[in-house]
């Protein structure tokens, strides 16, 4: 809708969803909204398929531009440098020296529990993330092998860290029956909530 849903499913052609992909194209769509919008298209067809409603995806047959990225360069060591230092009184320096020495995304970070990180050992497990779904904060396991991962911690991170430990325990105290941590988060609201990602960024 609008462009497809007067159309009958027996009668949806190739010209007509390439005429759909130009037209959002044409009307100023980003790529990357363009490529989203035919995939969409595309899965419901594989299930009309699937029921036997229609002999063929004509979704299938149909080219979408690919979007191109800027590669990402990252910050200079001298940023980095002046970044942790004007970070270093922040109640979250921990969090932006983990982020920095081992490019762990926010939701990452935010999912981080202490019973994951290991101080003595040097060494911390990536096993879930903090996401926003369907309105609500939630810990969504890492869905790859690669996003589930044992990372070893350099000794910036670990005395990072540390520190943190102890600064968390005086806001624990200082906020007394207020204190609603439930899941033993390393890194948290004053009240031990869990951090809105977006608020982080």
């Amino acid at each position: 809708m609008p462009a497809l849903g007067r159309k009958r499913l027996k009668q949806l052609s190739v010209t007509d969803v390439r005429r759909l992909v130009e037209g959002l194209t044409r009307d100023g769509l980003a790529t990357r909204m363009v490529q989203y919008v035919h995939a969409v298209l595309r899965n419901a067809l594989e299930n009309a398929v699937r029921e036997e409603l229609v002999a063929r995806n004509v979704a299938r047959l149909v080219q979408v531009k690919t979007p191109t990225y800027d590669v990402g360069r990252g910050m200079a060591v001298a940023q980095t440098r002046e970044l942790l230092a004007v970070a270093c009184a922040e109640r979250l320096h921990a969090l932006y020296v983990l982020a920095v020495y081992l490019g762990l995304r926010w939701g990452e970070v935010l999912g981080l529990v202490w019973s994951d990180v290991d101080l003595d050992e040097g060494r911390l497990q990536v096993t879930r993330t903090l996401q926003r779904v369907d309105g609500a904060l939630r810990f969504v396991p890492a869905k790859t092998r690669h996003s589930r991962r044992t990372v070893p911690l350099p000794g910036p991170c670990v005395q990072a860290l540390r520190d943190h430990r102890v600064r968390q325990d005086r806001e624990r105290l200082a906020a007394g029956p207020k204190w609603n941590d439930l899941h033993g988060l390393v890194f948290t609201t004053t009240v031990g909530t869990p951090i809105e990602p977006d608020n982080l960024r």
